[in-house]
């Protein structure tokens, strides 16, 4: 005759079975991003009432920036990397034949390639912020436009770009003597490097942070690509490597902005979708350019839509906010006032029409035509 359980020990398996159960929601729900709405409900109420401009203004001393008035990127909900397998361009040792540039599309930083510019970018921030630089350069280029995009460094770029005021590059020269040979500077008449001393023989198979021989040229990959700008009463130009110059209103370029990149804040253009939109054509496409900086030789253009990535990387999503004040600093300029507040939600597109998944969300100071750019069409704006 089969036992009964008792009715008390049958209200206790069932609150324990419950309880377990609540528990693997609650996990599922965290391994799956799904506490977006509590993440958000948090972060909106610790956000004070008002937004207060100042701390994003780029200052030539950032230890005059009130960096912890800004949101801590570190602390952010973010999206899994992807990386490359095998660091590109390494040397098999049996074979002898070099890791290729992977297909578009796809990673093409190793975990330690990633790491490396991040922190080759970081000192070279750090280099100039200290020695009242700090607003003589921008993130440029890819890195803008990942900026813009990913709040992070484009997932399958390969390298990261910033541009520096021309006039204060002898003194940027100078300032990097010091870190020799560990860290290079290159520099030529219309562009430079930093990358750091080549990788040792004996670390050759290994995904160390080092700059590799992958080209005919010099200098070294990966690398951080720097270009030079100067400017007039009324223009800013950029000199690429070849005859052309990129040229913007001076009101479209200063003062320079403080934007999320990747874990850490650095300097932008006032405008800046509107100095993207002067380097290339902007519409519905993303594209593998069709160049590669690691061998420094042409690849084949890939262009698809961004629509096509969205369930595979997360993209910034832009909605103005009228809803809380902004304060600006005493004696700001009526071109500074122009400044509104935009929520920039970082975002995955999840299949079957189903909600996306949103990682986090950021209130920033920001031009109006950058508030309500359309999230996979940068030529356009967001309707209504």
């Amino acid at each position: 005759m089969p036992m009964r359980m008792r009715p008390a020990r049958c209200i206790h398996a069932l609150s324990v079975a419950i309880v377990i159960s609540l528990l693997l929601v609650v996990w599922w729900a965290w391994k799956h991003d799904l506490t977006v709405v509590y993440l958000d409900a948090v972060s909106k109420s610790n956000m004070p009432e008002t937004l207060m401009v100042d701390p994003y203004l780029v200052k030539p001393y950032w230890t005059n920036t009130s960096f912890a008035s800004l949101p801590d990127l570190k602390q952010l909900n973010w999206p899994a990397t992807e990386y490359s397998p095998v660091p590109v361009a390494r040397i098999d040792q049996l074979t002898g034949s070099v890791v290729a540039h992977p297909p578009a599309f796809q990673p093409v930083f190793s975990r330690g390639q990633r790491a490396l510019v991040s922190r080759l970018l970081a000192l070279f921030a750090k280099v100039l912020s200290t020695n009242g630089l700090g607003d003589r350069f921008i993130i440029n280029a890819g890195s803008l436009h990942g900026s813009l995009r990913h709040h992070d460094i484009i997932p399958y770029d390969d390298d990261v770009d910033v541009c520096v005021e021309l006039s204060v590059l002898p003194r940027v020269i100078e300032l990097f003597r010091v870190h020799e040979p560990d860290y290079v500077l290159y520099t030529e008449k219309n562009r430079g490097k930093l990358y750091t001393r080549k990788i040792p023989p004996e670390l050759e198979q290994t995904d160390a942070e080092y700059s590799r021989n992958t080209s005919k040229y010099p200098w070294l990959w990966p690398a951080v690509d720097i270009c030079y700008y100067t400017n007039n009463e009324t223009h800013v130009y950029e000199f690429g490597a070849n005859t052309w110059r990129r040229t913007w209103l001076i009101s479209e370029f200063y003062p320079l902005l403080f934007r999320p990149f990747g874990h850490r804040w650095y300097p932008t253009p006032f405008n800046p979708i509107q100095y993207i939109r002067t380097m290339v054509t902007q519409d519905r496409f993303c594209f593998r350019p069709g160049y590669s900086h690691v061998f420094e030789m042409s690849l084949k253009l890939h262009a698809t839509p961004c629509q096509n990535l969205a369930m595979r990387f997360a993209f910034v999503e832009r909605f103005r906010v009228d809803s809380r004040s902004i304060t600006f600093p005493p004696g700001a300029s009526d071109h500074i006032k122009q400044l509104v507040i935009c929520e920039e939600r970082l975002i995955l597109q999840s299949p079957m029409d189903q909600a996306p998944i949103v990682f986090h969300a950021l209130q920033l100071p920001v031009h109006p035509d950058l508030a309500m750019l359309d999230t996979y069409n940068y030529g356009k704006n967001k309707e209504g």
